[in-house]
């Protein structure tokens, strides 16, 4: 899965590498950025609101001590509906964070620079043949070992 701010800071890089897989997502991508920054700006308004909610309470707690009750139940219906505000801004969070998370999802990891673009395997191009190489490598290992194994056994 991609990270947003590597997105945002390679956009370009990183919907030319996803046209090597054929993939058209290009609008997937700005809407990821778009529900990002929307994300940004209700995290922002949601501590906004806390911290009003923060100042309200300690308000209260002072005027408590001198008594001044007509002024405590006017920030209290204050502090309630700051209160429903937030919980109504964290819900927007939450839709915006999970639409965010089913579009990055969506969208495939880049391929390696050294990737050749193609629609299918069968554009891939092989540079050797791993398993020749394989069991080339284990003989002349076997071959070694027998070897070193003579050698010990002859010179005792």
């Amino acid at each position: 899965m991609l990270d947003i701010q590597f997105i945002k800071k390679n956009f370009t890089e990183t919907l030319a590498s996803l046209k090597k897989k054929k993939s058209d997502v290009e609008k997937l991508l700005k809407k990821v950025i778009d529900l990002d920054n929307q994300r940004i700006d209700i995290q922002k308004n949601s501590n906004s609101i806390q911290k009003k909610i923060n100042d309200n309470s300690k308000i209260i707690g002072d005027l408590y001590k001198t008594n001044s009750l007509k002024e405590i139940e006017s920030l209290k219906i204050k502090g309630a509906r700051l209160k429903g505000e937030l919980k109504i801004v964290v819900e927007k969070e939450k839709e915006i964070k999970k639409e965010l998370n089913d579009c990055i999802i969506n969208i495939p990891n880049i391929p390696n620079i050294l990737v050749p673009s193609g629609d299918s395997e069968k554009d891939n191009i092989v540079e050797s043949d791993q398993t020749a190489l394989y069991s080339k490598s284990k003989t002349l290992k076997v071959n070694a070992r027998r070897k070193q194994w003579k050698k010990d056994f002859y010179t005792q």
